[in-house]
């Protein structure tokens, strides 16, 4: 049962339709950390979609400690401004006319970090002028962090929910309404 709770979760915010008001990054993520991936958690509904998205700091930033060094500090404060926009992270469809926004950035807390197991957890809400026209999310998340070498994807809409693999190469979310 708490394999599934993310996408739970997730589902919960689609069936709301609340953008982004259910709390689940708090909760964590209960999949396996691993330097190099990410887990991603889509959820469509009528107006957009909301992603959330687990990343290790190590794959980040290189480490799962805190910055010690000047140039670790500013190393860190990139990566984490980088990911406060959309711009830095996803490019959805253009003919669906999407605007995202950040909805919930959750640093690690440096002080309870003793298993060095680090990550990183980011909430996002896309409004779109035209939904339907949405059939594709392209992560350019491995552009900006070239750690970063795969996310393990899960979709959630009214057909139910699907996984993809994501990589370097093939970085495009396919959406089928």
């Amino acid at each position: 049962m708490t394999r599934i709770r993310p996408l739970l979760a997730a589902l919960l915010v689609w069936l709301t339709g609340h953008g982004g008001t259910v709390p689940v990054l708090a909760q964590g993520s209960t999949a396996a950390h691993v330097h190099g991936e990410a887990r991603l958690e889509l959820a469509l509904d009528a107006r957009g979609f909301e992603v959330r998205i687990w990343i290790p700091m190590e794959s980040l930033i290189g480490y799962e400690r805190a910055p010690r060094s000047a140039q670790e500090i500013r190393d860190y404060e990139s990566a984490i401004d980088r990911l406060r926009t959309t711009d830095g992270v996803m490019r959805p469809s253009t003919g669906a006319g999407c605007s995202g926004r950040l909805l919930e950035l959750i640093q690690p807390d440096w002080a309870t970090v003793s298993n060095g197991h680090a990550e990183m957890a980011i909430a996002y809400r896309f409004e779109c002028s035209e939904p339907a026209r949405l059939a594709a999310l392209e992560l350019i998340l491995f552009d900006r962090f070239s750690r970063l070498r795969r996310i393990d994807a899960r979709l959630v809409d009214q057909k139910g929910a699907r996984a993809q693999r994501l990589g370097r190469r093939a970085r495009v979310l396919k959406i089928e309404r």
